[in-house]
């Protein structure tokens, strides 16, 4: 099973983990760490090695590529002991889903592609145009 590690802004990786659980149930497999006004760099690189299982292949979903959480996330990626580790940035309700839901049938390399690849699809506009009047809502 490939351990989900949720970083972010706020309490944005708290939220997303309830209302993942709102719609699939209980996710042992997701962890969250938040990064609140006051901390820094060093705190949440705590938190996140705090997380982190050293047995386990990991995917850590930050919020926004470029901010405190990503980087601090690709800082611990990068180190050499800290092997099976994936980090995505983006976070939104449909990948965590997805993540949850194909978690225990791929490695956190296969995970990352897959839900890299399926991102096109999840941001869709609503075209009125398009919608047939007999469709159902």
């Amino acid at each position: 099973m490939t351990q989900i590690l949720l970083v972010a802004h706020g309490r944005l990786a708290q939220e997303m983990k309830a209302s993942c659980e709102m719609i699939c149930g209980v996710c042992p497999q997701i962890s969250c760490v938040t990064f609140l006004p006051q901390e820094g760099f060093d705190t949440v690189k705590q938190h996140i090695l705090a997380t982190l299982s050293a047995h386990e292949e990991t995917l850590i979903i930050a919020d926004l590529f470029g901010g405190t959480p990503f980087n601090v996330a690709c800082a611990v990626a990068m180190k050499r002991e800290m092997s099976g580790i994936e980090v995505l940035s983006g976070m939104s309700l449909a990948l965590v889903l997805e993540a949850a839901f194909s978690s225990d049938e791929m490695g956190a390399t296969d995970l990352a592609q897959a839900l890299i690849d399926q991102a096109p699809q999840v941001v869709r506009r609503f075209v009125p145009e398009a919608i047939d009047e007999d469709d159902d809502f």
